[in-house]
């Protein structure tokens, strides 16, 4: 039996497309992409996901010294901007 875990990306202002980019990002780096359970909740200043994942891969997510997590809300973050600047 695999145990998930959970890691929260909150992203101020987003859209609904961050949804599909995050899923993506996740499933090119897990081990067990079939396993990934993607939340969502929204308030007045953005959305708040929740990815729930199995134990082993939690370290992909996170990456050495967090750099894997923090780069992929820089992606998503960034996707905001731009879509904002078009």
């Amino acid at each position: 039996r695999l145990i998930t875990y959970s890691i929260c990306f909150y992203i101020p202002m987003s859209d609904t497309s961050l949804y599909d980019l995050l899923e993506y990002i996740v499933k090119g780096i897990v081990e067990f992409p079939e396993r990934i359970v993607i939340e969502q909740t929204e308030d007045h200043e953005g959305k708040l996901f929740l990815v729930k994942i199995v134990q082993s891969d939690m370290g992909r997510i996170i990456g050495k010294g967090g750099q894997t997590a923090k780069a992929i809300r820089t992606l998503l973050r960034s996707s905001v901007k731009n879509n904002k600047e078009k």
